[in-house]
């Protein structure tokens, strides 16, 4: 019927040396607590009285998702990836990370870790070469019932498939 049950602020989102983005998702876990991801700050859950719960990665961006084992899956980007030996400018290099409830980072999987493995033509890595930046750009992320996550990363040995 559209009525408003509750609002969470974004002043619940304030963090010492934050700046808030202006790209920001939800996803309500259920429980009465919300996921709240803010481009450029990060991924926190807040409870149903705004109390910050968890807080996540800072490189977060697009996705993430509450696994089973109760540990977050973020999609998360490094910005600041200084590969001289791939590009003549920065690249971005993606990463998915499961942390704890804790913070505690459990499993990652980088994708200039597995660059090879992507099977690039010598078109593409020149292309890389030349522009740099935002190569791979994932927006979304799904864990599969096999535990692997859509982009076809193997969780269990750390490997992509080299399918993009």
């Amino acid at each position: 019927n559209s009525e408003v049950v509750h609002m969470w602020g974004v002043s619940m989102l304030q963090d010492e040396g934050s700046t808030i983005g202006t790209t920001a998702y939800y996803k309500y876990l259920g429980d009465g607590n919300l996921f709240v991801f803010v481009n450029g700050f990060g991924v926190k859950e807040l409870d149903w009285d705004g109390n910050v719960g968890e807080y996540r990665d800072r490189d977060a961006h697009h996705d993430f998702v509450r696994l089973e084992n109760g540990n977050t899956l973020i999609l998360s980007r490094n910005t600041k990836a200084d590969r001289p030996d791939l590009a003549d400018d920065l690249i971005y290099d993606d990463y998915f990370i499961e942390v704890t409830a804790a913070g505690e980072s459990v499993w990652e999987w980088r994708s200039l870790v597995h660059w090879d493995e992507f099977g690039l033509s010598d078109s593409a890595r020149q292309n890389i070469r030349v522009r740099g930046g935002d190569w791979t750009h994932p927006n979304t992320l799904e864990v599969l019932p096999d535990r692997n996550v859509a982009t076809s990363v193997d969780r269990d040995r750390g490997q992509g498939n080299g399918e993009v």
